[in-house]
């Protein structure tokens, strides 16, 4: 039976981790729960999961028992005896530290957190660099990178040509490039496919998360950016391809639910049945591919242009578009704004020195605290 960790349980993925985790008693055992707020969601999960070790963010509170707290935060959970496999579904970098002591600790870390790899993508390459598959150890669980790594099994490398990440183009796909300015955050986060949590909704929306994808393919694969692409795929079906030398492509299909992606992460390479959705080709649709307009999506090439040229950058971009999008979302600032402050940010602070860790967190605070003042957003 495999011990799981869930950071960021009470998040999307994270409820979707437990339901597959449910689907499957006999196979797995939560060992481990971390959310952001102690919420009733949180809870029921703790009550659910009863030999689960637990923490929060914003601090103890009274409801959970002093000898299931884990005082050391995600870094003390990933590191409990029983834990075998660290599902991250965490927002933002703050579980970075806790990835590089999982894989120190030779835990498996199924990896839902786009920014792990954009701020330390160097640090996790470098914490991997051994002997075996690097994705034995590190399996991603976005629908596209999952998709990718599908589509690799039984090939070689040096066979590949390109990589292509499918994005469905986001609530403005169709809409005219010189409305944007005026675009509202409900209509940002009407996206037509996917149900999501607020900030990874309007990214999709600005496509800076396929950009952020690119960044992590860099990373899984090691790839050059110049063989790493996009398509628009209104549909979402096909969830990414590869090409090879011979000019064969593959592709992973599959309706959009994050359960099917989740799942191979925690039992691959097994492949059992799924709590995801069926349904047979014919209810699929049409599956249409559109190339990738620069001129709508200004967020996904400021964030390319950033990530060619390395350093420091991936910090620089994740902390910028945080606070763009809480700033957009806050009402102060325009849609059409968000790539405005990223390009921003990345000249003031961009250098070609990869960081150590401690220095990712001093210049993540710091490009945030500077934004923040400039957008005259509250401190936090």
């Amino acid at each position: 039976m495999l011990g799981i960790a869930v950071l960021g349980s009470s998040g999307s993925i994270g409820r979707q981790t437990l339901e597959v985790i449910a689907a499957h008693p006999a196979r797995f055992r939560v060992r481990a729960l971390a959310a952001g707020h102690a919420s009733a969601t949180f809870l029921v999960q703790l009550g659910d999961c009863p030999d689960a070790a637990a923490w929060v963010s914003e601090g103890k509170p009274a409801t959970i028992a002093v000898e299931r707290w884990a005082e050391g935060g995600l870094e003390e959970l990933v590191e409990l005896d029983g834990v075998d496999l660290v599902v991250v579904a965490t927002t933002g970098m703050a579980a970075l530290p806790a990835v590089l002591r999982a894989l120190a600790a030779e835990r498996i870390v199924a990896l839902a957190n786009k920014e792990t790899l954009v701020t330390g993508g160097h640090l996790v390459s470098t914490a991997l660099a051994r002997d075996g598959d690097p994705l034995e150890r590190l399996r991603p669980v976005d629908s596209e990178h999952s998709a990718i790594w599908q589509c690799l099994l039984g090939e070689r490398r040096d066979d590949v040509t390109r990589l292509i990440l499918t994005a469905s183009g986001g609530p403005f796909r169709e809409r005219e490039v010189e409305t944007l300015p005026r675009v509202t955050v409900e209509e940002a986060l009407a996206h037509p496919t996917w149900r999501m949590g607020p900030k990874i909704t309007i990214d999709s929306a600005t496509l800076v998360n396929k950009a952020f994808e690119a960044i992590e393919a860099r990373w899984l694969y090691g790839l050059p950016y110049s063989r790493i692409e996009a398509v628009i795929h209104p549909s979402s079906v096909v969830h990414s391809l590869v090409e090879f030398a011979d000019g064969s492509f593959k592709a992973q299909l599959g309706l959009p639910d994050m359960h099917l992606p989740i799942q191979y992460a925690l039992t691959y390479p097994n492949r059992l049945p799924s709590p995801g959705r069926h349904a047979p080709p014919a209810d699929w649709g049409s599956l249409e591919f559109r190339e990738l307009d620069p001129s709508r999506y200004a967020g996904y090439q400021v964030v390319r242009e950033a990530a060619a040229a390395g350093g420091n950058r991936g910090t620089i971009l994740n902390a910028a578009d945080e606070v763009a999008v809480a700033a957009f979302l806050g009402g102060r600032l325009t849609f059409d704004r968000i790539p405005m402050v990223i390009d921003d940010a990345v000249v003031r602070w961009g250098s070609p020195q990869e960081p150590d860790l401690a220095t990712i967190v001093d210049l993540d605070r710091e490009v945030r605290e500077a934004l923040r003042a400039d957008l005259g957003m509250a401190a936090t």
